[in-house]
Parts: structure tokens; sequence; C-alpha cells
């Protein structure tokens, strides 16, 4: 049975108890149409393109026997779009009963005469709340249903209100505004967005994501799961819905509790839709999937399939897949820079609460052609020494190769990381210096093979620099440090950076001094668009670093983390972006027992030489 077939027998299953009540009142009888109807007739929202496999879906949710659902799917596959059509169509389907067929839906459940009935769609915010709002506001605009005078002069939607979408009375061929009967509710994850109303039906879209800090005012989503269930079951009991829909996040996200919370229920497959997760292009049409290229991924390699030689398969038709994770065209591009984010947000297979965030280990080895510059037995508490002012240069020069300079054809940037002790005090700081070394052509698969310009970028330096046992860092050492780069060893820096902390004056004191240099943050919720640039660059080879003194290609990790518990700074940041973590798909961050200053300032240094290259610095 393939699955189309299972959701058509799913279908009639829920649907058992609708069409008794047919038969029961008589072919004559009123009816409404169903969902299928309502979104394809000219009549309703006309929408004749709509695809099969979605409103199959859809017909579930709305048979009389689905109390609710659940359904996980990738971005940018229409889910949004989907649901939107469902609290249209109750909202209809409940003034229809009113005024067609003389049936006050409120009566049914014991509610005043006045109540007023919620539909609603709750998600992240309030900005993505207002373009569903759009996207509701639009589909009801188009149906015609709503127009025609048995409707249009006993039932009509408030045009001044801008906030939801609001059906009052009409009395003596006016809207009355002070009669609302129907709201269609675009709100967003805050617990007082349903605050005592008489709520039909809720939609949780993007409920995976219901995260945010306390104060925000926003919560979880199984809080706000439990203040609408209680608005739908004190005012309709069981014959509410409820239906969540979402991308997957991590391993045993909220979706995933409230399949396995309802799935305990005996009667769960006839009362609930609990579909398998789907891709982004799991719905799909068939002409679309024919219309598209298709490749062979690996989830277990994070990389696409490849021959025995190494090279790409090659891509294929729909009608040649088989088994596999195959992924069409338009998302190579996705799956070949972002690989394990790609899988999450698109293929629904889900990161664990804290994952590796370089699970290609073997591609976070350094470049045995360049030279570490720092001395052998240099330990990172050397460059806060206590040193006169005059001798400071000197010191630095005795901590370095006597052939590590700049070149003053060459322009660099750089990017501190001051690090917070729980003592609210400095206790460790990372700087890297890169360069542009030129382009490099890049076969990606996106591009068909063909090859595309993409930066190298050379670690000329990476240092962590560490308070003596007691100290502190002190920034204006650390500024030091790259005033004796720029004016004594060479170094010609253009756009650089500080992260956010405790660096405003040290960015205006550089900048006064003819430096340009900005705040950049490779922290928090901005971590992973930054480290993704850099996780790209060092899979492809094009982000370069020294190895650590005494390195070689059969170095082990405990003998690397040995070189790094020396204090080699090189191996220090091999260790740090080892130990890095994607912290539930949103964040990196390091483990309780490690650090990432090193780490974060070869990200930021990274991010700009990537970003600002001028005409005519790269020949």
């Amino acid at each position: 049975m393939n699955e189309l077939q299972e959701i058509s027998a799913a279908i009639k299953r829920c649907n058992s108890a609708l069409l008794a009540e047919v038969q029961e009142r008589g072919a004559s009888s009123a009816v409404f149409p169903d969902i299928r109807e309502f979104i394809k007739s000219d009549r309703f929202c006309g929408e004749s393109g709509f695809w099969e496999k979605s409103l199959l879906e859809l017909e579930i949710l709305c048979s009389e026997s689905c109390k609710g659902g659940v359904i996980e799917e990738g971005i940018r596959g229409g889910k949004s779009f989907k649901v939107c059509r469902l609290p249209c169509y109750f909202t209809c389907k409940q003034i229809f009963e009113e005024v067609v067929l003389g049936k006050d839906p409120r009566g049914k459940f014991g509610l005043a005469p006045h109540t007023v009935i919620y539909n609603a769609i709750f998600t992240i915010n309030q900005k993505l709340a207002r373009k569903l709002f759009v996207e509701i506001s639009q589909a009801i605009e188009s149906c015609k249903w709503l127009k025609e005078p048995e409707i249009y002069n006993k039932i009509r939607r408030n045009p001044n209100v801008t906030s939801e979408i609001q059906f009052c009375t009409v009395e003596n061929g006016k809207l009355n505004p002070s009669k609302p009967r129907y709201v269609i509710y675009p709100g967003h994850s805050k617990l007082t967005s349903a605050a005592g109303v008489a709520l039909f039906t809720y939609i949780l879209d993007e409920c995976n994501l219901f995260t945010a800090p306390e104060s925000s005012g926003e919560c979880h989503a199984e809080a706000l799961d439990i203040e609408l269930d209680k608005r739908v079951t004190s005012s309709f009991g069981l014959s509410g819905k409820r239906i969540y829909i979402s991308r997957r996040d991590i391993e045993n996200d909220f979706t995933q509790r409230k399949i396995a919370q309802w799935s305990k229920d005996p009667d769960a497959h006839s009362k609930f839709y609990l579909p398998q997760p789907k891709t982004s292009w799991g719905n799909w049409p068939e002409e679309r999937n024919t219309a598209e290229k298709w490749r062979l991924f690996s989830p277990e390699k994070f990389d696409w399939e490849r021959s025995a030689e190494g090279d790409l398969l090659p891509a294929v038709e729909h009608s040649q897949i088989s088994s596999g994770f195959w992924v069409p065209e338009r998302f190579w591009t996705d799956f070949t820079t972002d690989p394990e984010g790609s899988l999450r947000v698109l293929g629904s297979i889900p990161a664990g609460s804290k994952t590796p965030y370089f699970r290609r280990r073997d591609l976070v080895s350094p470049d045995y052609e360049l030279r570490n510059p720092i001395k052998p037995g240099v330990k990172p508490f050397a460059w806060m020494a206590a040193v006169d002012q005059g001798y400071l240069w000197s010191h630095f020069d005795s901590l370095v190769e006597d052939w590590f300079v700049g070149d003053r054809r060459e322009f660099y940037h750089f990017h501190v990381d001051l690090a917070l002790s729980r003592s609210a005090s400095g206790d460790a700081a990372g700087l890297t210096v890169v360069r542009n070394a030129g382009f490099d052509e890049v076969a990606f698969v996106s591009n068909e093979g063909k090859p595309e310009r993409c930066v190298l970028v050379d670690v000329e330096i990476c240092i962590q620099i560490k308070a003596p046992p007691g100290g502190e860092v002190v920034f204006s050492r650390v500024r030091e440090i790259i005033y004796w780069l720029s004016k004594h060893r060479g170094f010609r820096f253009l756009n650089s950076s500080y992260d956010g902390w405790q660096s405003i004056d040290s960015i205006q004191t550089l900048n006064n001094e003819g430096f340009e240099v900005e705040v950049l943050s490779v922290d928090g919720a901005k971590s992973v668009l930054h480290y993704n640039t850099l996780k790209q660059g060092i899979y492809e080879g094009r982000v370069c670093f020294p190895p650590a003194h005494g390195q070689n290609t059969e170095t082990t990790y405990q003998e690397l983390a040995q070189l790094a518990k020396s204090g080699d700074s090189c191996a220090i940041l091999q260790i740090e972006l080892l130990q890095l973590e994607l912290v539930r798909g949103k964040k990196i961050d390091h483990p309780s027992y490690g650090s990432k200053d090193v780490a974060d300032s070869l990200c930021g240094a990274v991010s700009h030489a990537v970003k600002y290259i001028r005409p005519g610095v790269l020949s």
C-alpha cells in the first residue's frame, strides 16, 4: 500500500461518523462542503493547484472523528501555507451552521448566545504571526461564499479590525461591531495570547522552536499547549481541534513528546493524525518531482554519496531513484554548505540536544606546509608576563620566530575574543590573525560540478592569552600586541573586530589609532551563522592553520590534547574546534570542561576575511 492509499484509508476511518450523520439527515439536507471542495472550488478559496498530498492531510484533520494531529515537516515545504486554511475552514463551517442551518454551534456546547468562538493559529513570534495573518486574510477575502447575500446580510467581516479577522452580526443591513460572533486569531507564543476566549481550534506552528528567555514573556510549547487545551476543553470538550506542526529540532522535542503522549490512547489511530516526519519535499506533486534532478545524500557521513574513487555519484531523474536519502536539486546548495543543519530543518532528521559541531573530525586538520610562528614551549600566560612598558615589544619578539613578519603587499584581519570568568573578570583571551590567500576553485554540487571561486584564508598566528594565576587579562596588553603586530612586525590590518564583552573602550582606542575595528559577536544566537562559514571553509580545505609543534599526520587526539595542555596555541585551537557542541540546533558552545576563546577568535577573523575583499587586494 503506497502513501496516498494509506492516507485515503485513514480518511475513510476518520470520516465514518460524518458520513453517518449526513445519511441520517438525508441527501437533500444542506451540508457544508468538505475541506477539499472548500479549497479548490471557485465558490470558496478557488485554489485549484493545491497539492494533493496536502489536501489529503487536511481531509484527515477536518474529519469529525479526528481530534488533532502532529505534522512534522521540513521548512520551505509549504506547511504553514497549508495549515492556514484550517482556521478559515472551521470558521466558515461554523458560520454556515448558524446562518444556513439555523443551528447555533454555541447551543450544542452549552455556551452563552453572545460567546465569541475563536479559531487560532499560534507561531513563534509576533512578526511571523502577522505574516500568517496576511495569508489567512487573503484566503478569507478570496472566499466568494462569504459575500453571497444569504451570508453577507447576516454575518460579515469587520474591516476596521486589523489585529484579527473578526466576523460580526449584521443588523438592518449594517455591521454591528459590538456583536462579534467568530474570530480567526493569529497569536504568538505568549501565554496571554488566548486568555479568556472560547477556543475551538488551535494550531501551534513551528512549535518545536517555542523557546525564549524567561524574561521575554515567551514560553515553551508545553506551557502554551496546556493553557490552550484548557480553553478548548472548557468550551468544547473533546470536540475541539488541537493541531501541532513544526520542523524537527532535536531528539525528543515537543512534537515527539506529544506523539508519545497521544499514542498511549488505545484509539490513537482513529482519534489522531500522527504521520511519519516528512522532508521539505515530502508533499510535492508528481510534476514537481519529475522536473527536478535528484542526488543521493548520506546522513551518516554528512556528505554526498561518492564512488570508490571519491567522485560524486551522478544525478538522476526522479523515476530512477531507489532506496536512500535523495535530495532534489533546489536543495543541493543547502546540503553542501550546511549538511548537519539541512538534515534537521529540511530532512526532518533531528540533532541530539548536544551534538558535536564538527562531525567530520578528520577534516579538522592543519596545513603542514604552514609554520607555527610561536616558539616551542611558550605558555599562554607568557603574553601577560610582568614586563616594563619600554621592553614589551622586545618581550613579544622573544615569544615568536624571527621569520614571523607581515607582507606589506598583503592585508590582514584579526579578531579578539575576551573570555569571561565566573568572577566577572577576563581570565583568558583569544587573538587570531588571518590573511586572504587568494581564491580557490571549488566544484560545488549546487553548480552542477562547475568550479566556483572561493576565498582562501591562511592563519598567520593564533594566540591564547591567559592571565597568570590569581590575575586577569589586561585589555591594554591585548591592544599592545596588536600595535606590535602592526607597527613592528609589519601586518597591515583591514576590517577587524572584538567580541561584544568589555570591548567598546578597546575598539574606540584602536580606531583612534587608525585601525578599522568593530564589534562582532560569534556567541549566542548568531554563533551558528558565523561558525557555518568557518566550518564550510575547513571542510573544503580553504581555511588553513599551522600544526602544533611536534604534530604530524600520525598524531592522535590524545597526543594533541597533551600538546594543548602544554600550552601550544595551535593545539589548543584544534582541541577547541573538535570539542565544540551544537546546542539544540541553535548555538555553538563548548563543554563545561572546555573553552573556545581561540576558536571564537578564528571564527571572527575568518568572517572578516571572506566578507571584506577590497578591489585590488587579491591578484
